[in-house]
């Protein structure tokens, strides 16, 4: 379809990244499968498609992605005049806000994320959730990371590049460089026998890179038999990679590291800060030093 040809064009010229263009894409083709003619759609046939996705059995985030790609196609009409109203804006308002609902993530306190890793017994698991839990690094971060990007020399992880980031390292305390180490000597055993088939940093058993949902499915393994992961139960009782990125955040704070170092330190924006203004940029050797002194401790202890 040439319409969808334009509105992915539209979304490259808007600096979309090539998954975001692809997921859109594929949303927007499934939606016009159901609804040829966009210009027509009426909130009957939105109701429609919805009970269509309902009976899927889709997750709530995922409807939302869904309808967020349907919406951002309806702006692309507008702007070229194809039409002259989205009606995504209300319908979803009405039906897929649930800012009322319980979508809060499980945060493990410190014993249980020590729990956690002390029932690992695969370095390449421990390490991950190591890197998980001291970094609050994503998951399709974590995913491509190499070699090269652990600096042992400055005691730091580099981030690939994404659109939004604003910071591009992080931090290895003293526990985690034993681990690392300890991997990356696995690492290169593997690679000394021809068991090593990627350039990636996360090899699977068979040496090939590692899949993305792998890391969900080994920690919700682990997790599920003591306790840390109900697979039936609701959004705040299951345990995913992204768990780590609140569990990160919340035990630095509790710990006392300033709030704005914490931003800095997962890439975040400080231009709403009220001080900001003032100053260009934060010391990163002041949110090392304060990092390094409210990580928690998760197998040294």
């Amino acid at each position: 379809m040439k319409i969808i040809e334009s509105f992915e064009n539209d979304l490259a010229l808007r600096r979309r990244t090539h998954r975001t263009i692809r997921s859109y894409s594929c949303n927007v083709k499934e939606f016009l499968q159901e609804n040829p003619d966009p210009q027509n759609v009426t909130y009957e046939d939105l109701e429609m498609y919805l009970g269509h996705l309902l009976e899927r059995d889709l997750k709530i985030s995922t409807l939302k992605s869904n309808f967020s790609a349907i919406s951002s196609f309806y702006d692309f009409l507008i702007y070229k005049k194809v039409t002259d109203k989205n009606p995504i804006l209300g319908f979803r308002k009405r039906f897929l806000d649930t800012s009322c609902d319980s979508d809060r993530r499980q945060v493990l306190t410190v014993h249980q994320a020590r729990q956690l890793i002390a029932s690992l017994d695969f370095i390449r698991e421990i390490a991950i959730t190591m890197v998980l839990a001291k970094t609050g690094i994503r998951r399709s971060e974590l995913l491509e990371l190499k070699p090269q990007d652990i600096d042992f020399s400055r005691d730091i992880i580099i981030i690939v590049r994404k659109k939004r980031a604003k910071n591009l390292i992080r931090f290895i305390d003293d526990e985690l460089h034993v681990v690392l180490e300890n991997y990356l000597a696995w690492r290169e055993a593997r690679i000394r026998i021809g068991k090593c088939k990627t350039n990636y940093l996360w090899i699977s058993d068979t040496g090939g890179r590692v899949h993305k949902d792998y890391i969900n499915q080994f920690l919700q393994a682990y997790a599920e038999p003591i306790g840390l992961h109900d697979p039936t139960g609701p959004l705040e009782t299951q345990l995913t990679s992204h768990c780590f990125r609140g569990f990160l955040v919340t035990h630095l704070r509790r710990a006392g590291m300033k709030k704005e170092h914490i931003k800095t330190l997962l890439g975040h924006s400080l231009k709403d800060e009220v001080w900001s203004g003032f100053y260009l940029s934060v010391d990163m050797e002041i949110v090392k030093n304060d990092y390094f002194r409210c990580v928690p401790r998760l197998i040294d202890y």
